[in-house]
């Protein structure tokens, strides 16, 4: 697929899902697994929504997954600057710059929400993520590379001007802008995109690395998704993406969006 450059950071997948799925999964987790300390998935606050919770779940989860206080993990043999055990310390220099809400269009995933957050090193002015499910439960994280740095999540007003400036949208003409996850990976929790829709109905899509898409297309999934969507991707022109809405089961066709126009 045209997906696989778009996003350079590195993910630590901390559960596993299906490929695909054809409908919102029904969670195998019940609140005495998150609830019983000696439960693998026990947190702290179960369903946190407050950000004191969701903060606590997260110095848990770190402390249970880098209980040896490993500075770094391999993706595909390349080293990574992990900074999430600094969370662990007494006045650390890794702060929570912020927490959001993302939408799940992804069926894999129990609950239709997930959170994203965004983490800050003063010490190496770095900036980290951490997905977590609605649970309390930690999914995944993107941290800095040799390859790549990991970015601070652009505001609103932020993506209203990066639209504009690829586009000449003016923010009268924008009705709603989401934040949504539409795959494991590519737009997955941790590198969410942003949807932004117009008064007209015209959908645009803003991705980790501030692309700008148009929604050109829609298609039901018919047959097997693995299949079907292979396919239609290879199919696809210069400058077209897909994205994969497993709870519609639908593959959203985008155009992308340069300077000038479309490509």
């Amino acid at each position: 697929m045209k997906l696989k450059k778009i996003i350079i950071v590195y993910l630590l997948l901390l559960a596993v899902f299906p490929v695909f799925s054809r409908t919102r999964s029904a969670s195998v987790l019940s609140m005495k697994d998150l609830t019983t300390p000696s439960s693998p998935s026990y947190v702290p606050y179960p369903y946190p929504e407050s950000e004191d919770k969701i903060i606590e779940n997260l110095r848990y989860g770190i402390q249970k997954t880098f209980a040896n206080n490993m500075a770094s993990f391999e993706y595909s043999m390349i080293k990574t600057s992990n900074p999430l055990p600094k969370m662990l310390q007494k006045n650390s220099s890794l702060t929570v710059q912020k927490i959001v809400k993302i939408q799940n269009r992804i069926a894999e995933m129990s609950d239709s929400f997930s959170y994203l957050i965004i983490l800050f090193d003063n010490e190496t002015n770095e900036f980290a993520r951490v997905a977590m499910t609605a649970d309390g439960l930690l999914h995944s994280c993107a941290v800095v590379s040799p390859l790549a740095s990991v970015k601070p999540l652009k505001n609103e007003t932020e993506i209203i001007s990066l639209l504009a400036t690829q586009t000449g949208i003016r923010k009268t003409e924008i009705s709603k802008v989401d934040l949504l996850a539409y795959g494991i990976v590519y737009a997955s929790p941790v590198c969410p995109f942003y949807r932004v829709t117009l008064n007209d109905g015209s959908i645009y899509f803003l991705d980790y690395n501030e692309n700008v898409f148009k929604k050109d297309d829609e298609k039901t999934i018919s047959g097997d998704p693995f299949s079907f969507i292979e396919k239609e991707t290879a199919q696809l022109k210069q400058g077209g993406h897909a994205l994969y809405d497993s709870i519609d089961d639908k593959l959203l066709i985008l155009k992308k969006i340069t300077s000038g126009g479309v490509q």
